[in-house]
């Protein structure tokens, strides 16, 4: 829904496909957002992502533990939700409507365009029009755009830096070109993480700083592998577990409000299980992402351990016959850490 007199998205209706289009944001590390978003023409530069991501790339191979570390988990990571896939069930996944919220013929939701999701009721409609203050309908209309293949990287773009996502994209207006920045405020520390339980799992890291005393302006920072370590992980955690540690006040307003649509949804009637919501809104490092002295209140996943079934036919020959009989066998099949040697 369009108004018409300002030219901006005021909401959509949309089924639950799009939801978990803008859902599936929090699953992403921001190694891969950085990565896709740098391949537009106006990318959004979240706070020093770039610079970070581009340090990764230029540093030679052999500062880093092994070739996986640098040119798949920090370069390509993969997000926990991706590695945790039963692949023995996909025959089963045709079957299933959506992803993270409930679908059906009947069921639809409401976005608005700094990104809140609700669903759709009469309560939820009058407060909308009476929250955006919509007093003459005439001066909205209704539209109703195609999403194509770039629209979800530009909606995940424009969803980092601007409070009108939907506008930017969908209307493509020329007065709201990308600002090309995200500003990242410093909060207190105590709103967004329990020390108690960063300090029992880790230990202190001593930096060296070296500022001008005129501006008292860090110019550079002497620091050991577990500070870099620690810059370096910010490329595999996701926005979900971002907006987590900062209490949905990352300073990134629609990514804030579409999380806090997260705890709004029920799990009875619109997320489809607790588990997709503790997914999006407490998301895991994926196995061996971790730091060995990990500073940052995010729990690492556990490696998946596989058992293979293996099963065997042997001749057995006695006096008066020949047989076979079945033998049965299995093996532990565990994940390689990228982290050890060999590569």
């Amino acid at each position: 829904m369009v108004d018409k007199e300002t030219n901006r998205a005021v909401f959509a209706e949309t089924k639950p496909d799009f939801v978990d289009l803008l859902l599936s944001f929090f699953t992403l590390p921001m190694g891969t957002i950085t990565r896709l978003v740098s391949k537009l023409s106006s990318p959004t530069a979240i706070g020093c992502m770039k610079n970070l991501y581009n340090s990764v790339e230029t540093l030679p191979q052999y500062h880093f533990k092994t070739r996986a570390c640098k040119n798949i988990m920090l370069l390509r990571p993969l997000s926990h939700p991706t590695i945790s896939v039963d692949y023995r069930n996909v025959v089963t996944f045709a079957d299933i409507k959506g992803v993270f919220v409930k679908g059906g013929l009947i069921a639809s939701y409401i976005v608005t365009d700094d990104l809140p999701v609700t669903y759709a009721s009469m309560d939820n409609w009058l407060s909308l029009f009476s929250k955006l203050g919509v007093g003459n309908s005439s001066n909205l209309e209704e539209r109703t755009v195609n999403i194509g293949l770039q629209t979800p990287l530009q909606l995940l773009n424009r969803s980092l830096s601007s409070s009108s996502p939907m506008t930017d994209v969908f209307l493509c207006k020329e007065d709201r070109k990308p600002s090309g920045s995200v500003k990242i405020e410093m909060l207190e520390t105590s709103r967004h993480q329990n020390k108690k339980d960063v300090a029992s799992q880790s230990k202190k890291v001593m930096v060296k700083l070296m500022y001008r005393k005129s501006n008292k302006k860090v110019m550079y920072t002497e620091a050991n592998e577990d500070f870099v370590n620690m810059l370096f992980s910010f490329l595999t955690i996701s926005p979900g577990s971002v907006e987590h540690m900062f209490n949905e006040t990352s300073s990134m307003v629609s990514i804030d409000n579409l999380y806090m649509s997260i705890e709004n949804l029920s799990t009875d009637d619109h997320m489809k299980t607790q588990e997709c919501k503790t997914l999006l809104a407490q998301p895991k490092l994926s196995p061996y992402l971790g730091c060995e002295n990990q500073l940052l209140p995010i729990e690492e996943e556990l490696p998946l351990i596989y058992v293979c079934h293996c099963s065997k036919y042997v001749i057995i020959y006695d006096t008066e016959s020949i047989k076979t009989k079945a033998v049965a066998d299995k093996n532990i099949v565990k994940l390689w850490n990228p982290k050890c040697g060999g590569t």
